[in-house]
């Protein structure tokens, strides 16, 4: 990943969680075009993280070749067993 693609998908990436709150271990997955047009390797095209069981946060290149920052949070139930 060039320089700048990295920067990109890092501010995307920081608009909707603190690098420094990866943790080692943390699984982090990335996504890549196999065969991108016009191009000699492997294209990023996204990103995903798992913080936590609540949340997902995706970065996704789009069309125009930034990235765009995608926020997912499921929400539990919560109900008292007796």
């Amino acid at each position: 990943v060039s320089g700048p693609v990295a920067h990109e998908v890092t501010k995307a990436f920081s608009s909707l969680y603190d690098p420094r709150d990866l943790r080692a271990g943390q699984r982090v997955s990335l996504y890549f075009d196999a065969e991108p047009l016009n191009a000699a390797e492997p294209q990023l095209v996204g990103i995903s993280l798992k913080p936590n069981i609540e949340r997902t946060i995706h970065i996704n290149r789009t069309a125009d070749g930034r990235f765009a920052p995608r926020d997912l949070a499921i929400i539990f139930p919560k109900e008292l067993v007796l």
